[in-house]
């Protein structure tokens, strides 16, 4: 038995019961006593014709059901009873009953109009075409809200006797109503309703019950989740084998796919051949209810988790490309800053002042956008606790923090962006982040690795192991450590492991190291970079040969020799000195008939300072001739190096500033003066460097700019700013000022 067949088998047993059909030639004119405008006829059934109207009055489309006239006073009965029943019920899933009018001897029902589309039609379309079809979610939503209409006519005492898809309209929202509430007119032992979703004890002839309609929910349910009838009829069956197969029905249905299991239990249940065995219509209504809301509740908040993703991708993106920006304009400003001289005037300076404002904002748009992109992330979080993508972003973000703060050596942020990749990775950063560096080192004799651990005030060193060389490849931590190798003359290396690179360090020293000096091997370092810092240079990691490095700043003492090996124009031109305001030089030290002699409270073990650029390189070439050795002032990339060490840390001593951890401003209590070398032991630099961060600012033999030469180092005048090892600055060759002075260092022979 075909559909076909069984469409017209259901339109001649129940009339109006098949596809509903278009305009009817026959049909009656709309009666005129209404005062309603007529459009078409909507549909027929047995007791009367549905017309499509319009209420001038009230300008709204309204349906019209008027009795045929053949179908006399029982036809009137029918349709009055539906009318009633109808406006019992008051429920949103049932189209209310405007007003019911008799005229001419028929009975007239104003309904308010609903859709046109049944779900019979919907389902038809979904079979044609799948993409049209609903989401379950969707199917779930709709069949919850006629579930619930009929629970609530049960509870007035109401059966409506006939559900099927085509009794049920839905709108361009999904939402349906259930229509035809006239009730069949059967008596026992007459089948009543349609054989595809009628129960087995309405297909034996028993009068419709409520455990009926539970049955033909269950009926519309199936097919409305599968698209396929509970009940299809076999090839070659008739009608009356096909109603007597499933008035005999044993078992229930079994559950319907796709469907929650609590939901598709009751649904099972609800197809039992014995009625007293069904759920009521309200307990199925209740559990779709709870399968729609957690379904629902899940879903959105599945829709609300992608949304802060997206928002949270778009807000990683600028930070990223705001971090690109930021370090054009950092290249930007520190030519700039080379190139103006500080007593330039302020219109000399404004271009510099705009590029200075633009990376401060660029700053706080970068705060901003990690701070917005983190927070989304993590409302995605919350959001989807199970999924993996949200935590998988966060990791994403602290890893690219990660990235930023290691590059500018900000020690606390690194190791809170560590702490958060662990804690959020899905796999990919945290295997980055516990990857080794590799170390080789050439030379002979034996090494003591030791780790360099963060620590207030002052870093700490663990000595982790001890390894004979040479050393091949040997796996490490990755971070700052320092390798000692063991013998009189103490060689040091400071170093920085990355995570996946391998370093190979040579620690064969020279020959001899002259006293008082220190052996830097050869190597990279990390250079500049640091924001806090006073016009540092832009990140970098360069190689620098091996070298020696004075560990002390000239003395006073020393330089004194010097001035005393001089003939007297030269002496005096090269005596230590300070630029005053006006202009005018004044000597720092008293010239007498035999020379120059340090004033009264000069120490001699006090840093030489007052000396200009070329009175220090003078110097240099003075000290070479009586030691028998090459001595020049330092690149400031070898000042660097030796002063901070291979890791870039901020101070010689680590992370965190004291001013009694150096000779700065505030180190000593009344005014700020000059002390002996080395009265801060906690100013010395992983190569045993004394005074890098304070004492005097050192000469370099790079430009700072046009005559300028850079100064390296903080002094016994300098704020905390300019005691971080990348602060620098620039002065006139010629400058002789009471805050600078120099040290030496030594080139090593090929």
């Amino acid at each position: 038995m075909s559909g076909d067949d069984l469409d017209g088998l259901l339109e001649h047993m129940v009339p109006g019961a098949g596809h509903r059909t278009a305009r009817d030639a026959d049909a009656p004119d709309l009666p005129a006593g209404l005062d309603l405008t007529p459009d078409t006829v909507l549909a027929r059934g047995s007791v009367g014709w549905v017309y499509r109207a319009h209420d001038p009055v009230l300008d709204r489309w309204v349906a019209v059901k008027v009795s045929r006239a053949e179908a006399g006073e029982q036809g009137r009965a029918a349709l009055l009873n539906e009318a009633r029943v109808t406006a019992r019920l008051a429920h949103p899933a049932v189209l209310p009953v405007h007003r019911v009018v008799a005229v001419d001897g028929l009975l007239c029902v104003v309904f308010a109009l609903g859709p046109e589309t049944t779900m019979a039609d919907v389902i038809h379309d979904w079979r044609h075409d799948s993409s049209a079809a609903w989401s379950q979610e969707t199917r779930l939503q709709c069949l919850h809200a006629v579930v619930e209409a009929v629970a609530h006519a049960h509870r007035q005492g109401v059966v409506h006797g006939d559900l099927k898809p085509s009794n049920v309209a839905v709108d361009a929202a999904a939402h349906p109503y259930v229509l035809d509430w006239s009730g069949l007119v059967s008596n026992a032992g007459t089948f009543s309703g349609t054989p595809e979703f009628a129960a087995p004890e309405q297909l034996r002839g028993d009068v419709p019950t409520a455990a009926s309609d539970v049955y033909a929910l269950a009926a519309l349910a199936w097919e409305l989740s599968t698209l396929r009838a509970l009940r299809p009829a076999r090839a070659g069956e008739s009608v009356g084998d096909y109603l007597a197969r499933h008035a005999a029905a044993r078992e229930p249905a079994p559950p319907p796919p796709r469907v929650e299991a609590g939901v598709a239990e009751l649904l099972s249940r609800a197809t039992h051949p014995d009625p007293s065995e069904r759920p009521t219509a309200e307990t199925l209504a209740n559990a779709l209810d709870r399968a729609r809301t957690g379904r629902a509740q899940s879903e959105r908040r599945a829709e609300e988790a992608e949304s802060e993703l997206v928002h949270a991708r778009r807000q990683l993106l600028s930070f990223q490309e705001r971090e690109q920006r930021l370090q054009q304009e950092r290249r930007v400003i520190a030519v700039q800053r080379m190139q103006i001289p500080p007593h330039a005037p302020a219109s000399a300076k404004a271009s510099l002042w705009a590029n200075e404002a633009r990376a401060d904002a660029l700053l706080d748009e970068q705060a901003e956008a990690f701070t917005a992109a983190l927070e989304h992330a993590v409302r995605a979080a919350h959001l989807a606790p199970d999924a993996d993508e949200p935590h998988a972003l966060i990791a994403e973000l602290w890893w690219q923090r990660l990235i930023m703060t290691e590059a500018r050596s900000y020690e606390g942020e690194s190791r809170l962006a560590m702490a958060r990749i662990r804690q959020h990775d899905r796999g990919r950063y945290v295997e980055l982040l516990d990857a080794p560096a590799t170390l080789s080192i050439r030379g002979t004799g034996e090494v003591r690795l030791r780790r360099v651990v963060p620590s207030r005030p002052a870093s700490t060193e663990r000595l982790v192991s001890t390894h004979p060389l040479p050393l091949g490849r040997l796996e490490l931590e990755p971070g700052s450590w320092s390798v000692d190798l063991v013998g009189p003359q103490g060689v040091r290396a400071s170093v920085w492991l990355e995570r996946l690179v391998h370093l190979q360090l040579d620690l064969q020293p020279p020959a001899s190291i002259p006293e008082g000096y220190t052996f830097v091997p050869p190597g990279p370092f990390r250079m500049g970079g640091d924001p806090m810092a006073r016009t540092p240079v832009e990140p970098c990691s360069p190689w620098l040969d091996g070298f020696l490095a004075a560990q002390r700043p000239v003395s006073s003492d020393a330089y004194l020799a010097f001035l005393a090996s001089l003939p007297e124009a030269q002496a005096r031109a090269r005596g230590p000195a300070q630029r005053l305001v006006s202009g005018e030089v004044a000597p720092l030290w008293t010239w007498t008939a035999a020379g120059w002699a340090l004033p009264d409270g000069w120490a001699g073990d006090w840093p030489v300072v007052g000396v200009s650029s070329s009175d220090a390189t003078a110097y240099a070439q003075w000290r070479s001739q009586v030691d028998g050795t090459t001595v020049r002032l330092p690149t400031e990339e070898e000042w660097e190096k030796a002063a901070r060490g291979a890791d870039g840390r901020p101070f010689p001593w680590g992370e965190h500033f004291d001013p009694a951890l150096c000779h700065m401003r505030q180190s000593i209590a009344g005014a700020p003066r000059l002390l002996p070398v080395g009265s801060f032991p906690e100013d010395r630099s992983p190569y045993g460097l004394v005074d890098v961060a304070g004492g005097v600012r050192e000469w370099t033999t790079s430009v700072f700019a046009g005559e300028r030469r850079v100064v390296r180092g903080g002094s016994w005048a300098s704020d905390a700013q300019g005691c971080r090892l990348a602060s620098r600055g620039g002065l006139p060759e010629d400058s002789k000022d009471a805050t600078v002075g120099f040290r030496l260092v030594g080139s090593l022979s090929p």
